[in-house]
């Protein structure tokens, strides 16, 4: 996910994405050329992030790890 969307910032968009049950487990990783406060970073909900530039290797490691991880369930009720 970037952060500079034209429309909406991606910070919006993965709240979003993370505040619905449907798509809340889809791992997101935010990528952005700009430095951001990583509490702003938490609270969007974002699984990881990386600045720009960054080496492609670490940006498969990073997603790779996401993917492997066991997915949460989600709390009803």
């Amino acid at each position: 996910m970037d952060v500079q969307l034209p429309e909406i910032s991606g910070l919006e968009v993965t709240r979003t994405l993370k505040d619905n049950i449907h798509t809340q487990n889809i791992p997101i990783v935010i990528a952005t050329a700009f430095i951001i406060d990583e509490d702003k970073l938490r609270e969007s909900g974002c699984d990881g992030y990386m600045t720009k530039p960054y080496a492609m290797k670490d940006f498969i490691d990073l997603i790779e790890s996401l993917i492997e991880r066991e997915p949460q369930v989600a709390a009803t009720g």
